[in-house]
């Protein structure tokens, strides 16, 4: 009976992760990067086919974005602003008119889990600044 209840834990615990399409190549080995980008430099998304996707120039890595737009409820379309950072292996993603930030963890091959965390509202009247 306790395996059972062990089991059943393990199972409801892996289906609440997201997964999706990331394509990598061999040059991700850099654990942490800062992606240094000035206006029309900064990745911006672009459509192939139905899917929505945003390419790191320096290492040619594609991050499918179509499932983050479907959470934040945004129609998926080319020249959507990104900001990216590569922090211990992963991902950072915010977006023009994002609610969430999203962290992307390589997964599987061609993968990564997804996980989203709520951006503080707009009216707070944060600073940003640029490096």
């Amino acid at each position: 009976m306790k395996f059972i209840s062990i089991l059943f834990v393990a199972v409801v615990l892996s289906a609440c992760g997201t997964i999706t399409r990331f394509d990598q190549t061999c040059l991700t080995c850099v654990n942490s990067q800062r992606i240094a980008c000035k206006g029309s430099d900064c990745p911006s998304s672009f459509m192939v086919g139905t899917d929505c996707l945003v390419t790191i120039i320096e290492t040619g890595e594609n991050i499918f974005l179509n499932d983050i737009l479907l959470a934040e409820k945004i129609q998926p379309r080319g020249g959507l602003q990104m900001t990216i950072a590569k922090i211990n292996g992963r991902y950072f993603v915010i977006g023009e008119g994002f609610a969430n930030m999203w962290i992307l963890s390589p997964a599987k091959r061609n993968t990564a889990a997804l996980k989203s965390v709520a951006l503080p509202s707009r009216s707070m009247g944060i600073v940003s600044f640029e490096l």
